[in-house]
């Protein structure tokens, strides 16, 4: 490849979008992609201004969008120069290098403490996700939810109507109702709120930090999914799960093969 001259072109960086469903019914989603001008997560309304930014690509849901940006190509170019020939990195292994930004997921689904546990089952089940993060209006990390605690609950929430007594249907509203005979009809109370059932965060991980230590931790701690916070603030941009792991050791190994459309523009 020939040497660039004048001005690099621009690396595509990958939209970060965290969709959070409030408690009162509300759903706000943000898209933010991380600024390395700036060191930190901004919103994408704030590079429209910036004279590096070289324009949009978004879809309609803000999923699998990119932003075209010239600083961070040139600050690649100039570091990759800057540490030709160093063979510091050599000794380290794939996982070591690798941050969880790169196998995370970006497109994340948050939920507040007050949502209503029927609306989150609704919302796992109507996305086909295991679980989700649970953070405060601010979108910092306050906790986990999956559908093991949702069973749980389940289980160990007292019944009022007796063992015989099972779902038969939905409501106008879509609740389920159990059919207790001739005329009669009993509907399902409610279950409480996701601050009933969660685990509380004791871990969330910055956005920088390697494969390898986060795969530490999770099998240290025996959980199956932490929050991603930007490396400069406590805000939710991506979920790491034990599955995003496997696949990326799959990968390496030649195993699995994934298109990865953010390759040209690594969110760190």
């Amino acid at each position: 490849m020939g040497e660039l001259s004048g001005a690099v072109a621009a690396r595509r960086l990958r939209v970060l979008v965290r969709e959070t469903h409030f408690g009162d019914g509300i759903t706000s989603r943000q898209l933010r992609v991380f600024c390395r001008r700036r060191d930190r997560c901004v919103p994408v309304q704030q590079c429209s201004s910036c004279e590096r930014c070289q324009g949009f690509s978004l879809d309609h849901s803000g999923q699998h969008s990119f932003l075209s940006c010239s600083f961070t190509a040139e600050h690649d170019h100039a570091q990759a120069s800057g540490t030709a020939g160093s063979e510091a990195s050599s000794t380290l292994s794939a996982a070591e290098r690798t941050p969880v930004a790169q196998v995370m997921t970006k497109d994340v689904v948050c939920v507040t403490e007050d949502l209503d546990i029927g609306e989150l089952t609704r919302l796992l089940l109507e996305r086909n996700i295991s679980g989700v993060p649970v953070v405060d209006p601010q979108g910092n990390p306050v906790g986990v939810v999956s559908k093991t605690d949702l069973l749980r609950d389940a289980f160990e929430r007292p019944s009022t109507s007796g063992p015989e007594v099972t779902a038969q249907g939905r409501d106008d509203q879509g609740e389920a109702y159990a059919a207790l005979g001739p005329g009669f009809q009993q509907e399902a109370g409610s279950r409480g709120v996701v601050r009933d059932i969660m685990t509380p965060v004791t871990y969330a991980l910055r956005a920088s930090t390697s494969i390898a230590q986060a795969a530490a931790l999770m099998a240290f701690e025996g959980v199956h999914r932490l929050p991603i916070v930007a490396d400069t603030s406590s805000e939710v941009v991506g979920l790491l799960a034990a599955l995003d792991v496997l696949q990326w050791l799959g990968e390496q190994n030649g195993y699995l093969t994934r298109p990865r459309p953010d390759n040209a523009g690594l969110v760190m």
